[in-house]
Protein backbone atom coordinates (compact mmCIF):
# COMPACT_ATOMS: atom_id res chain seq x y z
CA UNK A 1 0.00 0.00 0.00
CA UNK A 2 2.95 2.03 1.24
CA UNK A 3 4.55 1.31 -2.45
CA UNK A 4 1.25 2.66 -4.69
CA UNK A 5 1.24 6.03 -2.70
CA UNK A 6 4.71 6.28 -3.18
CA UNK A 7 4.11 5.96 -6.94
CA UNK A 8 0.93 7.92 -6.77
CA UNK A 9 2.64 10.59 -4.97
CA UNK A 10 5.68 10.65 -7.20
CA UNK A 11 3.18 10.67 -10.60
CA UNK A 12 1.26 14.02 -9.48
CA UNK A 13 5.31 15.19 -8.66
CA UNK A 14 5.77 14.56 -12.13
CA UNK A 15 2.71 15.67 -13.74
CA UNK A 16 3.28 19.10 -11.53
CA UNK A 17 6.32 19.79 -12.98
CA UNK A 18 4.96 19.24 -16.60
CA UNK A 19 2.30 21.02 -16.45
CA UNK A 20 4.70 24.06 -15.07
CA UNK A 21 6.95 23.00 -17.94
CA UNK A 22 4.67 23.57 -20.30
CA UNK A 23 3.11 26.69 -19.24
CA UNK A 24 6.82 28.31 -18.65
CA UNK A 25 7.39 27.17 -22.59
CA UNK A 26 4.30 29.11 -23.31
CA UNK A 27 5.14 32.30 -21.40
CA UNK A 28 9.04 32.06 -22.57
CA UNK A 29 7.63 32.04 -26.44
CA UNK A 30 5.45 34.47 -25.64
CA UNK A 31 8.66 36.43 -24.32
CA UNK A 32 10.61 35.35 -26.95
CA UNK A 33 7.98 37.09 -29.42
CA UNK A 34 7.88 40.50 -27.84
CA UNK A 35 11.67 40.65 -28.04
CA UNK A 36 11.29 40.71 -31.56
CA UNK A 37 8.66 42.66 -32.26
CA UNK A 38 9.22 45.93 -30.59
CA UNK A 39 6.29 48.60 -30.50
CA UNK A 40 7.09 51.51 -31.30
CA UNK A 41 4.49 54.85 -29.77
CA UNK A 42 4.48 57.88 -31.19
CA UNK A 43 3.03 60.95 -29.30
CA UNK A 44 2.33 64.52 -31.19
CA UNK A 45 2.06 67.61 -29.40
CA UNK A 46 0.84 70.56 -31.23
CA UNK A 47 0.84 74.12 -30.49
CA UNK A 48 -3.64 74.22 -30.76
CA UNK A 49 -6.23 72.41 -32.95
CA UNK A 50 -7.98 75.17 -34.57
CA UNK A 51 -6.15 77.14 -37.24
CA UNK A 52 -6.63 79.48 -40.27
CA UNK A 53 -5.23 79.33 -43.51
CA UNK A 54 -1.73 81.02 -43.69
CA UNK A 55 -0.98 79.86 -39.92
CA UNK A 56 1.64 77.55 -38.91
CA UNK A 57 0.84 74.14 -37.60
CA UNK A 58 4.19 73.55 -34.54
CA UNK A 59 4.23 70.38 -33.12
CA UNK A 60 6.74 68.23 -31.53
CA UNK A 61 7.27 64.32 -31.25
CA UNK A 62 7.54 62.12 -28.41
CA UNK A 63 8.90 58.35 -29.41
CA UNK A 64 8.95 55.83 -27.09
CA UNK A 65 8.39 52.13 -26.35
CA UNK A 66 4.97 51.01 -26.39
CA UNK A 67 5.09 48.52 -23.47
CA UNK A 68 7.16 50.88 -20.25
CA UNK A 69 6.83 54.17 -22.31
CA UNK A 70 10.20 55.10 -22.08
CA UNK A 71 12.14 56.72 -24.58
CA UNK A 72 13.68 54.06 -26.96
CA UNK A 73 16.51 54.84 -29.94
CA UNK A 74 15.95 52.72 -32.96
CA UNK A 75 13.80 54.60 -35.69
CA UNK A 76 15.54 57.81 -36.87
CA UNK A 77 12.45 59.10 -38.80
CA UNK A 78 9.10 59.89 -38.41
CA UNK A 79 6.23 60.35 -40.67
CA UNK A 80 3.62 62.85 -40.70
CA UNK A 81 0.83 63.97 -42.50
CA UNK A 82 -2.38 65.63 -42.74
CA UNK A 83 -5.66 63.59 -44.29
CA UNK A 84 -8.90 65.18 -44.72
CA UNK A 85 -12.22 63.74 -44.31
CA UNK A 86 -11.51 60.82 -47.15
CA UNK A 87 -8.50 60.58 -45.60
CA UNK A 88 -6.57 61.37 -48.47
CA UNK A 89 -3.25 63.31 -47.23
CA UNK A 90 -3.30 67.14 -47.76
CA UNK A 91 0.17 67.47 -46.77
CA UNK A 92 2.93 64.80 -45.40
CA UNK A 93 6.81 65.49 -43.86
CA UNK A 94 8.91 64.01 -42.03
CA UNK A 95 11.36 64.26 -38.96
CA UNK A 96 14.50 63.38 -37.66
CA UNK A 97 14.27 61.82 -34.37
CA UNK A 98 16.93 62.52 -32.11
CA UNK A 99 17.10 61.92 -28.09
CA UNK A 100 13.55 60.18 -28.66
CA UNK A 101 12.30 63.47 -29.98
CA UNK A 102 11.62 65.66 -32.81
CA UNK A 103 9.76 68.68 -34.06
CA UNK A 104 8.65 70.51 -37.28
CA UNK A 105 6.04 72.80 -38.72
CA UNK A 106 3.20 72.95 -41.80
CA UNK A 107 2.59 75.88 -43.20
CA UNK A 108 -1.40 75.83 -43.78
CA UNK A 109 -1.88 77.77 -47.56
CA UNK A 110 -4.19 79.61 -48.88
CA UNK A 111 -5.51 76.96 -51.08
CA UNK A 112 -6.39 74.72 -48.30
CA UNK A 113 -10.08 73.91 -47.63
CA UNK A 114 -12.32 74.37 -44.33
CA UNK A 115 -12.85 71.16 -42.73
CA UNK A 116 -12.05 68.65 -39.84
CA UNK A 117 -8.78 66.95 -40.70
CA UNK A 118 -6.63 64.60 -38.95
CA UNK A 119 -2.73 64.54 -38.28
CA UNK A 120 -1.00 60.96 -38.39
CA UNK A 121 2.09 60.36 -37.40
CA UNK A 122 3.93 57.00 -37.70
CA UNK A 123 7.74 54.96 -38.20
CA UNK A 124 8.64 53.14 -40.79
CA UNK A 125 8.34 50.25 -38.40
CA UNK A 126 5.37 51.01 -37.20
CA UNK A 127 4.51 50.17 -40.85
CA UNK A 128 4.83 46.38 -40.39
CA UNK A 129 1.86 46.16 -38.10
CA UNK A 130 -1.73 47.65 -37.30
CA UNK A 131 -2.67 51.29 -38.59
CA UNK A 132 -4.54 51.38 -35.11
CA UNK A 133 -1.12 51.90 -33.34
CA UNK A 134 -0.27 55.03 -35.47
CA UNK A 135 -0.70 58.69 -33.81
CA UNK A 136 -4.15 60.45 -34.66
CA UNK A 137 -5.50 63.88 -33.78
CA UNK A 138 -7.76 65.50 -34.80
CA UNK A 139 -7.53 69.31 -36.12
CA UNK A 140 -9.83 71.82 -37.53
CA UNK A 141 -9.17 74.21 -40.29
CA UNK A 142 -10.78 77.71 -41.81
CA UNK A 143 -10.21 79.26 -44.50
CA UNK A 144 -11.91 82.69 -44.86
CA UNK A 145 -10.95 83.44 -48.07
CA UNK A 146 -12.31 80.33 -49.58
CA UNK A 147 -16.01 79.75 -49.64
CA UNK A 148 -17.01 76.26 -48.16
CA UNK A 149 -18.27 74.38 -51.02
CA UNK A 150 -21.29 72.71 -49.61
CA UNK A 151 -23.29 70.22 -51.80
CA UNK A 152 -26.68 71.36 -52.28
CA UNK A 153 -28.25 68.66 -50.35
CA UNK A 154 -26.44 66.80 -47.22
CA UNK A 155 -25.26 63.61 -48.30
CA UNK A 156 -27.74 60.39 -47.92
CA UNK A 157 -27.83 58.86 -44.55
CA UNK A 158 -26.05 55.19 -45.24
CA UNK A 159 -25.76 52.84 -42.09
CA UNK A 160 -23.87 49.74 -41.11
CA UNK A 161 -23.51 46.83 -38.54
CA UNK A 162 -20.67 45.06 -37.32
CA UNK A 163 -20.74 41.76 -35.35
CA UNK A 164 -17.47 40.43 -33.04
CA UNK A 165 -17.49 36.96 -31.39
CA UNK A 166 -16.11 36.97 -28.56
CA UNK A 167 -12.62 35.07 -28.71
CA UNK A 168 -12.65 36.10 -32.26
CA UNK A 169 -14.30 32.53 -33.95
CA UNK A 170 -18.24 31.86 -34.64
CA UNK A 171 -18.53 28.78 -34.00
CA UNK A 172 -20.74 26.37 -34.94
CA UNK A 173 -22.14 23.77 -32.01
CA UNK A 174 -21.40 25.99 -29.05
CA UNK A 175 -22.85 28.79 -27.18
CA UNK A 176 -21.53 32.09 -28.80
CA UNK A 177 -21.47 35.79 -27.35
CA UNK A 178 -21.67 38.46 -29.74
CA UNK A 179 -21.03 42.18 -29.45
CA UNK A 180 -22.37 44.14 -32.41
CA UNK A 181 -22.38 47.92 -33.13
CA UNK A 182 -24.79 50.00 -35.69
CA UNK A 183 -23.66 53.15 -36.61
CA UNK A 184 -24.08 55.46 -39.69
CA UNK A 185 -21.04 56.58 -42.49
CA UNK A 186 -19.63 58.92 -40.08
CA UNK A 187 -19.07 56.23 -37.39
CA UNK A 188 -22.07 57.62 -34.93
CA UNK A 189 -23.60 55.01 -32.74
CA UNK A 190 -27.92 54.25 -33.51
CA UNK A 191 -30.46 53.28 -31.29
CA UNK A 192 -31.59 49.92 -32.94
CA UNK A 193 -32.83 46.69 -32.27
CA UNK A 194 -33.38 43.11 -34.37
CA UNK A 195 -33.07 39.71 -34.85
CA UNK A 196 -30.93 36.61 -35.54
CA UNK A 197 -32.67 35.27 -38.67
CA UNK A 198 -31.20 31.79 -39.62
CA UNK A 199 -31.30 31.15 -44.02
CA UNK A 200 -34.30 28.71 -43.08
CA UNK A 201 -35.88 32.50 -41.83
CA UNK A 202 -35.91 31.02 -38.27
CA UNK A 203 -35.30 33.70 -35.68
CA UNK A 204 -32.53 31.97 -33.08
CA UNK A 205 -31.55 35.39 -31.30
CA UNK A 206 -32.91 38.88 -30.59
CA UNK A 207 -30.78 42.22 -29.35
CA UNK A 208 -31.29 45.56 -28.74
CA UNK A 209 -28.57 48.39 -28.31
CA UNK A 210 -27.42 49.49 -25.12
CA UNK A 211 -25.59 52.89 -25.26
CA UNK A 212 -23.76 54.29 -28.20
CA UNK A 213 -25.32 51.90 -30.39
CA UNK A 214 -23.35 48.79 -29.37
CA UNK A 215 -24.46 45.55 -27.16
CA UNK A 216 -24.22 41.81 -27.22
CA UNK A 217 -26.72 38.52 -27.64
CA UNK A 218 -25.87 35.13 -27.45
CA UNK A 219 -26.86 32.04 -29.30
CA UNK A 220 -25.59 28.58 -30.34
CA UNK A 221 -25.20 28.43 -34.05
CA UNK A 222 -25.81 24.84 -35.98
CA UNK A 223 -23.40 23.92 -38.65
CA UNK A 224 -24.25 24.31 -42.68
CA UNK A 225 -26.18 27.27 -41.87
CA UNK A 226 -25.52 31.06 -42.63
CA UNK A 227 -27.27 33.62 -40.57
CA UNK A 228 -27.60 37.45 -41.24
CA UNK A 229 -28.94 40.67 -38.94
CA UNK A 230 -32.83 42.46 -39.43
CA UNK A 231 -31.58 46.26 -37.99
CA UNK A 232 -35.14 48.22 -37.08
CA UNK A 233 -33.70 51.63 -36.93
CA UNK A 234 -35.28 54.01 -34.59
CA UNK A 235 -37.47 55.88 -36.53
CA UNK A 236 -35.76 54.96 -39.80
CA UNK A 237 -36.19 52.35 -41.98
CA UNK A 238 -34.27 48.56 -41.40
CA UNK A 239 -31.70 47.02 -43.13
CA UNK A 240 -29.68 43.52 -42.99
CA UNK A 241 -26.31 42.75 -42.27
CA UNK A 242 -24.40 39.42 -42.37
CA UNK A 243 -22.89 37.69 -39.40
CA UNK A 244 -19.38 36.16 -39.77
CA UNK A 245 -18.80 32.92 -41.69
CA UNK A 246 -19.35 30.40 -39.12
CA UNK A 247 -16.57 28.18 -38.45
CA UNK A 248 -17.35 24.31 -37.78
CA UNK A 249 -14.84 23.59 -34.87
CA UNK A 250 -12.55 26.15 -33.15
CA UNK A 251 -12.59 27.49 -29.88
CA UNK A 252 -14.33 30.41 -27.96
CA UNK A 253 -14.54 32.39 -24.65
CA UNK A 254 -16.26 34.10 -22.54
CA UNK A 255 -15.06 36.60 -19.67
CA UNK A 256 -17.53 37.45 -16.38
CA UNK A 257 -15.68 40.23 -14.22
CA UNK A 258 -16.66 40.97 -10.58
CA UNK A 259 -14.66 43.76 -8.76
CA UNK A 260 -12.04 41.51 -7.63
CA UNK A 261 -12.40 38.18 -9.76
CA UNK A 262 -11.83 37.75 -13.74
CA UNK A 263 -13.57 34.67 -14.53
CA UNK A 264 -12.86 32.92 -18.29
CA UNK A 265 -15.08 29.97 -19.47
CA UNK A 266 -13.13 28.28 -22.74
CA UNK A 267 -15.26 25.83 -25.01
CA UNK A 268 -14.69 24.38 -28.02
CA UNK A 269 -16.04 21.65 -30.58
CA UNK A 270 -13.10 19.26 -29.59
CA UNK A 271 -14.12 16.71 -26.81
CA UNK A 272 -11.07 14.95 -26.39
CA UNK A 273 -9.13 15.85 -22.77
CA UNK A 274 -6.83 17.73 -24.49
CA UNK A 275 -4.29 20.99 -22.44
CA UNK A 276 -5.38 24.12 -22.95
CA UNK A 277 -3.93 27.03 -22.04
CA UNK A 278 -4.35 30.93 -20.73
CA UNK A 279 -2.03 33.89 -20.76
CA UNK A 280 -3.06 37.38 -19.48
CA UNK A 281 -0.71 40.43 -20.31
CA UNK A 282 -0.56 43.71 -20.05
CA UNK A 283 1.40 45.56 -22.82
CA UNK A 284 3.18 42.15 -24.09
CA UNK A 285 4.20 41.73 -19.79
CA UNK A 286 2.77 38.53 -18.90
CA UNK A 287 0.58 38.99 -15.42
CA UNK A 288 -1.04 35.15 -15.02
CA UNK A 289 -0.19 31.73 -17.18
CA UNK A 290 -2.03 28.66 -16.31
CA UNK A 291 -2.68 25.14 -17.80
CA UNK A 292 -5.70 22.78 -17.79
CA UNK A 293 -7.33 20.10 -19.44
CA UNK A 294 -10.64 20.35 -21.43
CA UNK A 295 -13.60 17.92 -19.86
CA UNK A 296 -16.29 17.74 -22.30
CA UNK A 297 -14.78 20.63 -24.59
CA UNK A 298 -14.67 23.22 -21.82
CA UNK A 299 -12.09 24.34 -19.29
CA UNK A 300 -12.34 26.99 -16.65
CA UNK A 301 -10.16 29.75 -15.20
CA UNK A 302 -10.27 32.46 -12.55
CA UNK A 303 -7.20 34.76 -11.68
CA UNK A 304 -7.91 37.96 -9.15
CA UNK A 305 -8.35 41.24 -11.10
CA UNK A 306 -5.18 42.73 -9.08
CA UNK A 307 -2.84 40.84 -11.12
CA UNK A 308 -3.62 42.78 -14.10
CA UNK A 309 -2.27 46.05 -14.55
CA UNK A 310 -4.22 49.46 -15.01
CA UNK A 311 -5.60 49.80 -18.59
CA UNK A 312 -5.96 47.41 -21.57
CA UNK A 313 -4.81 43.77 -20.90
CA UNK A 314 -5.30 40.63 -23.37
CA UNK A 315 -6.73 37.11 -22.63
CA UNK A 316 -4.88 34.62 -25.11
CA UNK A 317 -5.84 30.89 -25.24
CA UNK A 318 -3.45 28.92 -26.36
CA UNK A 319 -3.88 25.06 -27.64
CA UNK A 320 -1.77 21.77 -26.85
CA UNK A 321 0.15 22.80 -29.87
CA UNK A 322 0.71 26.10 -28.21
CA UNK A 323 -0.77 28.13 -31.00
CA UNK A 324 -3.17 31.12 -30.04
CA UNK A 325 -6.47 29.98 -30.83
CA UNK A 326 -8.86 32.75 -29.35
CA UNK A 327 -8.41 36.51 -27.77
CA UNK A 328 -10.08 39.05 -25.80
CA UNK A 329 -9.33 42.10 -24.59
CA UNK A 330 -10.53 43.14 -21.18
CA UNK A 331 -9.87 46.65 -19.35
CA UNK A 332 -9.21 47.38 -15.68
CA UNK A 333 -9.80 51.39 -14.62
CA UNK A 334 -6.73 52.95 -12.90
CA UNK A 335 -6.93 53.02 -9.16
CA UNK A 336 -4.67 55.39 -8.48
CA UNK A 337 -5.74 59.15 -9.00
CA UNK A 338 -3.37 61.61 -10.50
CA UNK A 339 -3.04 64.12 -7.66
CA UNK A 340 -1.02 67.64 -8.34
CA UNK A 341 -0.44 70.60 -6.16
CA UNK A 342 1.49 73.87 -6.48
CA UNK A 343 2.42 76.50 -4.40
CA UNK A 344 4.06 79.41 -4.75
CA UNK A 345 6.87 79.57 -2.27
CA UNK A 346 6.40 81.74 1.14
CA UNK A 347 3.97 83.97 -1.09
CA UNK A 348 -0.12 84.00 -0.90
CA UNK A 349 -2.80 85.01 -3.65
CA UNK A 350 -3.57 87.57 -2.09
CA UNK A 351 -0.03 89.00 -1.34
CA UNK A 352 1.22 88.77 -4.60
CA UNK A 353 1.07 91.64 -7.01
CA UNK A 354 0.19 91.97 -10.84
CA UNK A 355 2.81 90.54 -13.01
CA UNK A 356 5.07 89.84 -10.22
CA UNK A 357 7.52 87.01 -10.68
CA UNK A 358 6.89 83.91 -8.46
CA UNK A 359 8.52 80.64 -8.20
CA UNK A 360 6.31 77.88 -8.39
CA UNK A 361 7.03 74.52 -6.71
Amino acid sequence: MKKILSVIAFSGCILAHAQTENVSQVEQQFAAFGNRNVQEKLFVHTDKEFYLAGEIIWYKLYYVDGINHHPIDLSKVAYIEILDQNNKPVMQGKNALKNSAGKGSFYLPSSVNSGNYKLRAYTAWMKNFDAGYFFEKNLTIVNSFKSLNLPAAPPAIKYQAGFYPEGGNFVAGIENRIAFNVTDQYGKGQVASGAVISDKNDTVASFNTLKFGMGNFSFTPEAGHTYKAVIQLEGAASFNSDLPILNTSGYNIKVEESSEIINVTVKTTFNAPEEVFILAHTRQVTRYAEKKILSNGTASFSFPKSKLDDGVSQITIFNRDQRPVAERLVFKAPSKKLDIAASIGSATASTVKSREAVTVG
